[in-house]
């Protein structure tokens, strides 16, 4: 994503220097200790903690939203087919659709059947919907993740939600295609099996509308159950949930009202739902950050800029201010110690241009200050600008000032907090957080340019992600997967760029947020343990500095060094997570682990770059490999517990423990894999791995080319050397891989890759196993496996 700022102090910082060292355990010597305790299980950690989602918009997929062919068809699914690697790599364990706001429009029956017979209008300007039900489901097919869905339950908008309309739905994904058509009238089931899908999508998780109560608590209560009623009357085993966002998670409601909203639920429609809906953009979203505000008298930030050209500069600041009892708050500009100008606000949105000033090619520095009488406050946003004598600007980035990380970085608080404060409202029910991510502002007003995109919004994601864990919540989405507006799509270069016109290139960066989001959902096991750090320096934030940023607008002190550790479930496994948010400084730090004997290899994944400001987007990050910020992986010898590790400046670093004694050696890949293909149904045979400890083989699947990926046949490793696959649709060409599994949990590397094609008429499959030709082929009833 290109973006005009031509400057960050990411090029002015030297990458910090990666100490890895196992030493003697020296307590004297050092400020901050972290201890492990493996023995001491605190809670599980639920496996659906690391979810995303998708926007059925073509745009925001890779495509042109202009497909009204079948030829368009096909390339549109090639090219969000291609993205698929990718994001088995960071492998979300959930995926969310159709939308945000948008899904309180959205009518899932215009997106389903041949794109040539689809609503052409879906939009209101000629646009089909082409990433509909199915075409989503089988993403989350291919991924391996569950799906959840939003329904549409609004009473006004441009679609009305309905009951039968979310009844369907819930039969379109989940009946069998048996003819039993649970909810009378169409049989969506018959209709899904003739879209090319005859198995149930098995849907789950349901949410009941995004973000909109209107027009009040007592009639989203009443819709709440009358949609809960006639969508568990078709599918009861689905769960489904109520919006449940308040302070610092939606813009909308005071605390005391967010509580009080959860009591008037659980009291009207408790029996109704099974899970509360939060979403948090923090520190701020929905139009409520306009960036840093002065809240105090003599409050300053201060930061770096870069100059292309020596020029007579003008700087041009926008402000909103609040006045109390007549008087309003003024502000100061300061460039390389001399004021440049100096302002009194009106009350309302001023744009203040300061004095011309000659500045040189090159290292310049900034300050605002506030003086703030009778406690009003001054906002000014993110970016100011710095107009040259032949009228070209260049953006002054605040959010390069200490002021401004160390209020972000304490956002983790404002979440820990509010997790705290419903506990005892949530009558027990599980919390969902399905948006979450680190944002500022939806708008768009010039000069707001501010992205999410950058190093240090996801080390501010990391500690939020803690917070998460701690607070027991069920289920989190991060928001998106691909998005260009905003900078916070994990990918880089798939969703359109208004900017620069791009759309769905093949080669997308990875974000920051991708290597955190693929970090923590490869190590993080089964069971948080304790683990607590002492003597952590730590910073202040909040009306105490005088500066707040959105809703991080209470006063927290927050250590720079966090952890948390987790231990898997055969408790042969053993992860720690460390958070440096220090700016400026690398932590020599002891580790003491407890209750664990481990190997003396240690395997260590660090997340950096030079500097807070770093990120990957092509305009700022020269590296081909588009890498400026990246995980780092190593192995380090420990002698033992206690021992020394040093966690590099504003980093976030992963330390794998392996029991001693455990086997970590994946067998050999099967080979020889073969196989026939008949109506509905397909059978695979493979030759016998030779490692004498494979306790049986795990079969992939996919419809898309150059899979599969991680969508898993058989729900338990199969011990025989042939599989019959009876849950195929016919005409659809699927190819197929194995591999295997020994006793301790390993898998191989996938086979040789074989592509089958079932279709109607075709006789059963019959094919002599690879290991053995010259046997006589064994009838269809015996391939099924024995599981």
């Amino acid at each position: 994503m290109k973006r005009r700022s031509v400057f960050s102090y990411a090029s002015l910082v030297v990458l910090p220097f990666f100490l890895l060292t196992a030493a003697s355990f020296a307590p004297d010597a050092q400020a901050v200790e972290i201890r492990v305790n493996a023995e001491a299980i605190e809670q599980p950690v639920s496996p659906l903690l690391f979810g995303n989602s998708v926007i059925y918009t073509g745009d925001s997929m890779g495509f042109s939203r202009w497909v009204s062919t079948q030829g368009q068809y096909e390339s549109a699914r090639s090219v969000w087919n291609s993205y698929l690697p990718y994001i088995v790599e960071m492998g979300p364990t959930v995926l969310r659709y159709p939308h945000g706001l948008g899904a309180n429009n959205f009518y899932w029956k215009d997106g389903i059947g041949p794109i040539t017979k689809r609503n052409r209008n879906y939009d209101g300007t000629g646009i089909p919907q082409t990433f509909g039900t199915d075409e989503f489901l089988q993403y989350a097919e291919e991924l391996g993740a569950e799906a959840i869905l939003v329904v549409n339950v609004s009473v006004a908008g441009k679609r009305p939600g309905s009951v039968q309309d979310a009844a369907d739905w819930v039969e379109y994904c989940n009946a069998p295609a048996d003819g039993s058509n649970p909810n009378g009238g169409t049989d969506w089931a018959a209709l899904r099996a003739a879209n090319g899908h005859k198995e149930p999508y098995g849907v789950k998780y349901w949410e009941l509308g995004n973000e909109e109560t209107f027009p009040g608590w007592s009639d989203y209560a009443r819709r709440v159950r009358e949609y809960s009623a006639a969508m568990k009357a078709v599918d009861p085993t689905i769960q489904v949930g109520v919006i449940a966002t308040g302070t610092g998670l939606d813009s909308e409601w005071q605390r005391a009202d967010w509580l009080r909203y959860h009591t008037f639920m659980l009291e009207n429609a408790g029996s109704a739902f099974d899970f509360w809906i939060y979403h948090t953009h923090l520190p701020a979203a929905s139009g409520e950050l306009g960036g840093l505000s002065f809240v105090r008298d003599g409050a300053a930030v201060e930061t770096d800029f870069e100059l292309p050209t020596a020029s007579e500069y003008r700087f041009q600041i926008p402000a909103e201010s609040r006045c109390r009892s007549g008087q309003c708050p003024s502000l100061t500009l300061q460039v390389d110690g001399e004021r440049v100008g100096s302002w009194t606000s009106s009350g309302f949105l001023d744009l203040f241009t300061s004095n011309p000033i000659r500045l040189s090619k090159g290292r310049h520095r900034a300050r605002l200050a506030c003086e703030s009488p009778q406690g009003g406050h001054l906002i000014v946003p993110p970016q100011i600008q710095a107009v040259d004598s032949q009228g070209k600007s260049v953006y002054v980035d605040l959010r390069n000032s200490l002021e401004w990380y160390q209020a972000l970085q304490s956002a983790s608080n404002v979440m820990d907090e509010h997790l705290k404060a419903s506990r005892s409202y949530t009558g027990r029910k599980p919390v969902f957080v399905t948006e979450m991510n680190v944002n500022y502002k939806d708008a768009k007003s010039p000069p707001f340019l501010a992205k999410a995109s950058a190093l240090r919004e996801m080390l501010s994601l990391a500690s939020i992600y803690h917070a998460l864990i701690h607070g027991g919540v069920a289920l989190a989405n991060y928001w998106l997967l691909f998005q260009e507006s905003d900078g916070v799509g994990v990918l880089e270069g798939v969703a359109y760029d208004e900017e620069t016109r791009e759309l769905g290139r093949p080669n997308p960066r990875k974000r920051p947020v991708f290597h955190l989001l693929k970090m923590y959902r490869s190590n993080m096991y089964d069971n948080i343990v304790t683990t607590k750090v002492y003597g952590s320096p730590t910073f202040s934030a909040g009306p105490q500095t005088g500066v707040v940023l959105g809703y991080v607008h209470d006063d927290h002190e927050t250590p720079y060094v966090q952890a948390l550790a987790s231990l898997s479930a055969k408790q042969d496994r053993l992860s720690l997570f460390v958070i440096n948010l220090d700016p400026e400084r690398d932590y020599e730090i002891p580790v003491r682990v407890d209750g664990f004997s481990f190997k003396q290899k240690v395997r260590v994944q660090t997340i950096t770059g030079p500097s807070p400001a770093s990120e990957n987007e092509p305009e700022s990050c020269a590296a081909l490999s588009g890498d400026c910020v990246k995980t780092q992986e190593r192995v380090v010898s420990v002698a033992g517990s206690p021992f020394s590790y040093s966690f590099p400046r504003h980093s976030v670093t992963v330390l794998l423990f392996e029991k001693t004694g455990i086997d970590t050696t994946a067998p050999k890949a099967p080979t020889g894999l073969a196989g026939a293909a008949g109506d509905g149904v397909v059978s695979l045979f493979w030759q016998a791995s030779q490692d004498s400890d494979v306790a049986g083989y795990n079969i992939y699947r996919s419809r898309a080319q150059g899979g599969p990926f991680a969508h898993r046949v058989n729900s338990a490793p199969v011990r025989r050397t042939d599989f019959l696959d009876e849950t195929v649709d016919n005409d659809v060409a699927y190819t197929y891989a194995i591999r295997a599994v020994d006793r301790s949990g390993n898998e191989s590397d996938l086979s040789n890759r074989v592509v089958l094609t079932p279709g109607t008429g075709q006789k059963p499959p019959v094919v002599p196993p690879p290991d053995n030709p010259d046997r006589e082929p064994p009838s269809p009833p015996f391939l099924r496996s024995v599981q």
